[in-house]
């Protein structure tokens, strides 16, 4: 009960993380498009490039951090991406120009691949080792809700104070939630449960039960 219980806080606590970091730092480009094209005279090709650097970066970052994780722990891995992320969102906002905006954006990737999707698949699936399936599509309903609901959010501040608010916005609680919930709750797999860098997951006999 007490292993069982706890698998359930560490996919809580990845379900809400991809729910504000992947859904809310990335799924909702599409509302600032426009809005960063406007604001410093980019081309739509040079602003659709900020999207391209993130999908990029955290695609070359993931299968590092993934490594890491057996090193120094899920914990520190994801909350360094996040502590990465969060200040990314703020520097995005502060930009003066588009030099400015394309290196926030990648840092912005560096955190997502080192606390979003591939490191968060490496933990549930340690944690759910009977029904993996099932897990992953859990904690990817957090990266799409959270897409759907702060884009609701960000739109809405959009419209009363402007988009350099919006990004700050949701950088709030990158900052404010994941941060202490990854690290409180986060840990890359169950007590026992032998890993190697050769492989992400040795699976032990004596856990065959989990």
């Amino acid at each position: 009960m007490r292993k069982n219980s706890r698998r359930s806080w560490v996919a809580g606590a990845l379900f809400i993380s991809l729910f504000f970091l992947w859904g809310g730092c990335f799924n909702t480009f599409g509302l600032f498009f426009t809005l960063l094209v406007k604001e410093f005279g980019a081309s739509h090709f040079a602003v659709s490039l900020l999207t391209t650097i993130v999908l990029v970066l955290s695609g070359v970052i993931g299968p590092v951090a993934g490594s890491l994780l057996v090193r120094i722990g899920a914990k520190y891995v994801m909350g360094v991406g996040a502590a990465v992320s969060g200040p990314a969102l703020v520097g995005i906002s502060y930009s003066s120009n588009f030099t400015y905006l394309f290196i926030w954006y990648a840092v912005l990737g560096a955190g997502l691949g080192a606390s979003t999707w591939l490191t968060a698949s490496i933990v549930v699936t340690n944690w759910f080792r009977e029904r993996p399936g099932t897990a992953l599509g859990f904690i990817t309903v957090g990266m799409v809700l959270g897409g759907t609901l702060t884009a609701l959010l960000a739109a809405y501040v959009i419209q009363l104070d402007g988009w350099r608010i919006a990004y700050r916005v949701l950088a709030a609680p990158v900052l404010l939630v994941v941060l202490p919930i990854i690290f409180f709750f986060v840990e890359t797999a169950p007590e026992g449960l032998s890993l190697r860098p050769s492989s992400t997951v040795a699976r032990d006999d004596s856990l065959a039960g989990c």
